[in-house]
């Protein structure tokens, strides 16, 4: 999970994005254009890919790797549950740190 704030229109936050993993790769599944950076705005997003999910008889991952935005790991908890792991990402550690940019 990843929002982008450069690429989303000026009427939204950011441009979000769930991918999930399929074999060595990972496929880019879900996209949003979200208006905040609140957990209530990541919570209605991934109540809506559940809903959708147990729609179609599928399911998800018990580990969810995102950033390190206390919102979204808070919506994660509350809509995907306890059992689920979250990780965060190391890329998003060095993009924080300054450590990327060089």
């Amino acid at each position: 999970m990843d929002g982008t704030f450069s690429v989303a229109p000026r009427q939204f936050t950011q441009a979000y994005v769930i991918s999930v993993p399929i074999g060595t790769t990972a496929i880019s599944c879900v996209y949003a254009l979200l208006t905040w950076k609140q957990q209530s705005i990541y919570e209605e997003l991934l109540q809506a890919v559940v809903d959708k999910c147990q729609e179609y008889d599928l399911y998800h991952d018990t580990t969810v790797v995102t950033d390190f935005e206390k919102a979204t790991l808070q919506a994660i908890t509350s809509i995907l549950g306890e059992h689920v792991s979250t990780q965060v990402c190391f890329y998003h550690l060095t993009q924080s740190t300054g450590a990327g940019s060089k």
